[in-house]
């Protein structure tokens, strides 16, 4: 056995070479190799590093963050089908936030694809409780022959965990289904007809702003 897979065998060692890698290129470890990722899966530090599991709670006289978005998931966010992934500060002496997860399609949300990135936690509040309030949702295909512009075909759903438990991106893509899941939402054509309606939607609302401007 040489050097490298002596390492590559000792699980402390592995983890040790690891814990100095960046966020994203311990993720793309994790998706490129069973080993990295069995290795991973069974090391704490390594599955905070990844958002898997919650960090540990700062030490005292650490400064305090009242938030924090996942920017593993908002750096990926279209590769996961994810159009929209944004935190708003609602209140910052409170700690009280919105936080946007929007996916680009139904077939985004319903997409059986296993995917790593559902077992992230979206959110991770630092230094003392937040108030987040979840608008979780998608934005529907454009119906043929009829010009409809982008916030009209966005389907949402907002809502608050009582027990103010941390959200998985997995946890969020299910409240999207039990929501809408009984209608079918599936584009009713390509995704390249869709970007022509959206093209034709954006002229027609520039047309009603120009014919308001000339009215004013």
């Amino acid at each position: 056995m040489s050097a490298a897979q002596s390492v590559l065998a000792t699980t402390e060692l592995l983890e040790s070479i690891l814990l100095h890698l960046p966020p994203s290129q311990l993720l793309a470890a994790h998706l490129t190799s069973r080993t990295f990722a069995a290795t991973i899966q069974s090391s704490p530090p390594l599955r905070r590093t990844l958002w898997l599991a919650p960090r540990l709670p700062l030490p005292p006289g650490a400064p305090l963050t009242n938030y924090n978005l996942n920017h593993l998931l908002a750096d990926h966010a279209r590769q996961l089908g994810i159009d929209t992934l944004l935190q708003w500060n609602r209140d910052r002496q409170s700690g009280r936030v919105i936080i946007d997860v929007y996916w680009r399609s139904w077939a985004h949300v319903i997409d059986p694809a296993p995917r790593s990135s559902d077992w992230m936690l979206v959110y991770q509040p630092r230094g003392r409780a937040v108030s987040v309030t979840w608008s979780v949702g998608f934005y529907e295909a454009p119906a043929r022959g009829r010009a409809v512009g982008r916030e009209e075909r966005k389907r949402q759903v907002m809502f608050e965990w009582e027990d103010g438990r941390l959200a998985t991106l997995g946890m969020l893509r299910a409240v999207v289904v039990e929501r809408f899941g009984v209608v079918d939402w599936s584009p009713a054509y390509t995704e390249e007809e869709e970007e022509a309606a959206e093209q034709e939607a954006a002229g027609a609302e520039e047309v009603v702003a120009e014919g308001t401007a000339m009215e004013l």
